[in-house]
């Protein structure tokens, strides 16, 4: 009966009225609502200007409700649809902000269990969806932040190896520890990651024995990180 009702109220709506009622549900906050309003505008007017700002604002309505799948699919869908929108770059933004937003909560989890079980794809997905919305505009509003978020996912990738780096050092797995955290400054060099990279290179050069290689990692830890923690007595 509500849902009748509901039709029935809306039986007349013009377009101007539904989309002013789905933004103000967005505006708001209400972002199921507003989905809702958002896809009867379209059912009911699946062309024109108001069809297409509808389908780039739920996009942005899945994504702050969560449902980053959802919204990855509607923002291919628009792309794919619009490719000469004035705002497609926002488009490529919110594809990149979901997959991001799917991928952290499990890199997140990563100490947690074994980490050599967890797979750093998602993460690696949206540092290549933001990488596009980059290159293919480079002038975007959005760019900056894209390429912050781009910072950010390198820095989760290589604590992603360095957790590993750390997992295979407790379990006395000295060569496939040192493995991991010459990967990450070799393929990571500007990040924070690096210093717990030294760090584990430091235990396993202690551990096998190899003064020499020891000696001149404690330097280069010495030079760049001058107060680390991997240079205290002790230290692991």
């Amino acid at each position: 009966m509500v849902g009748c009702a509901s039709v029935e109220k809306t039986a007349n709506w013009t377009v101007e009225e539904f989309h002013a009622k789905a933004r103000a549900h967005l505006d708001a906050g209400e972002w199921e609502q507003a989905i809702d309003y958002y896809h009867q505008l379209e059912r009911r007017y699946p062309y024109g200007k108001y069809a297409e700002q509808s389908q780039l604002e739920v996009i942005y309505a899945y994504y702050r409700n969560r449902e980053p799948e959802l919204a990855i699919s509607s923002a291919d869908q628009f792309i794919l649809l619009y490719p000469t929108h004035p705002r497609i770059d926002y488009a490529y933004y919110l594809k990149a902000l979901s997959i991001f937003q799917s991928s952290t909560s499990l890199l997140d989890r990563l100490s947690r269990v074994d980490p050599s079980r967890r797979d750093p794809g998602p993460a690696r997905e949206s540092f290549e969806a933001f990488r596009a919305l980059v290159t293919l505009f480079p002038q975007s509003s959005y760019a900056r932040n894209a390429r912050q978020r781009m910072a950010e996912i390198l820095d989760l990738i290589a604590q992603h190896e360095i957790n590993i780096g750390r997992y295979y050092l407790r379990r006395g797995a000295h060569v496939a520890a040192l493995n991991r955290a010459k990967y990450v400054i070799e393929h990571y060099p500007d990040v924070s990651a690096v210093e717990d990279a030294l760090g584990i290179m430091v235990a396993v050069y202690k551990k096998m024995g190899f003064d020499t290689l020891l000696d001149d990692t404690v330097r280069i830890l010495q030079q760049s990180y001058p107060d680390s923690i991997y240079l205290l007595p002790g230290s692991k």
